[in-house]
This record gives structure tokens, sequence and C-alpha cells, in this order.
């Protein structure tokens, strides 16, 4: 029989993969092991908690295809997990919302809407998303770049990932990255870690690489 501490992790574990495989049929695990070290978790914790939620069949292994490698990705945090079918968690359907808006803004998303390929109620969509996020993160914004929107720490040039790296690189000490990084400040250090927490998936690696500084984890 599993130890309290032991069951509280596969637990935690569980709720992550269910919460990020609302959005998605599967979660990176490199996400999970980042967001394990978000939480202060011991790599070799999380290794053994996924064996056995995987050995019991509460998780299982997937193995996605790198989109124009046609290759299985098998290697140690470039693979993937996914809940049984009948753990899935159920994405509602989105609920339709007819506002008025401004001619002014209208443009402005039609513009956007050119720019991406996208419809409109994406787009509108989207722009939503991002402000209720802004609201509930202060410090945190949204901006396009070569791989799409991220989000960024406002003021500071960095990605949300980026800094939430650099935290992790100096073992969760704020104290050591904010004297090795002066120009930073203490509320951008928390706003990042914050968003980073509720939003795991925005630390997944790209396929086939790992992020800097962060060894492999076999699980």
């Amino acid at each position: 029989m599993p130890s309290a501490s032991t069951a509280s992790l596969e637990s935690q574990v569980l709720e992550w993969v269910r919460n990020y495989t609302g959005m998605s049929q599967h979660i990176p695990v490199a996400t999970l092991v980042e967001y394990a070290r978000l939480k202060g978790i011991d790599d070799k914790a999380l290794a053994r908690t996924v064996q056995d939620l995987v050995r019991s069949g509460r998780l299982r292994r997937t193995h996605q295809v790198h989109p124009g490698r046609g290759e299985d990705i098998r290697e140690d945090n470039t693979g993937s997990l996914a809940l049984p079918e009948s753990g899935r968690a159920r994405v509602p359907a989105a609920d339709q919302l007819n506002v008025r808006i401004p001619h002014a803004l209208r443009h402005a998303l039609a513009a956007e809407v050119g720019r991406l390929g996208d419809t409109l109620g994406s787009v509108a969509a989207r722009a939503l998303q991002e402000w209720a996020s802004m609201q509930a993160f202060p410090g945190i914004d949204f901006r396009s770049g070569p791989a799409g929107r991220r989000a960024c720490v406002t003021g500071t040039g960095l990605d949300v990932a980026e800094l939430c790296r650099i935290w992790l690189h100096h073992g969760r000490d704020e104290r050591a990255l904010l004297r090795d990084y002066p120009h930073l400040e203490r509320r951008q250090v928390r706003a990042a870690v914050a968003y980073a927490e509720s939003h795991p998936e925005i630390l997944a690696a790209p396929w086939g690489t790992q992020p800097p500084g962060v060894p492999a984890v076999r699980v």
C-alpha cells in the first residue's frame, strides 16, 4: 500500500495531467518535469511516481510523431503521457456570445485575422482569454513572435518560460537570481512563477530538444 506522501504525489501528477489533457490529448514529459521542478519535487520521486502510475494503468505512455520527421520520439524527456480514455477530461463546448463592438475594434481584429489566416471568432476569443489572464496575473502580457503568441513578463523583455528557467537554474533562490540579474524586480520574478504554475504547458520544450541547464529525467 503506498505511503501518504506517495499517494499525495500520485494525486498531484494525475491532476496536472488531467488539467493539461483538457486542452490536448497528451502532455509532453518535459512539461511534466518542468512543472514538478517548479513545485520543488525531486526528479527521482517524479520518475518513480510516473512509473507506478503507468504500471497500474492510471497513466499510459504515448509516442507522438514529430511533425515533418516521420519517426517516433522515444528519448527520455521527449515522449508524452496521457490518461486512459475513461479518465480523460471532457472539454466543454464553447459558449456562443454575441456582442456589439466598435468599428475601429472590428477593423483591428480583421487585420489580425488577415495576418494570422485565422477566423474572426478565434482571434476575438484569444484576445478575451489574454485579457482575462492579464487581469488574473498582473505583470504578464502577451506578444507575437516567430513561434507564435507567448506570455511575457512586462518590462523585462523575457518570456515567462525564459525567466522561470533562469529561476530554476538558480535553485529557486530569488535572492541569487536578483543578484545576478539586478535589472529584474522581485514582483516580476513572482509574476512569472505564479503564471507558470497555473500554465505548465508554456514550459514545454520543443520536440527533440532539452531546455538549457535542464538534465534529462527518465520516466
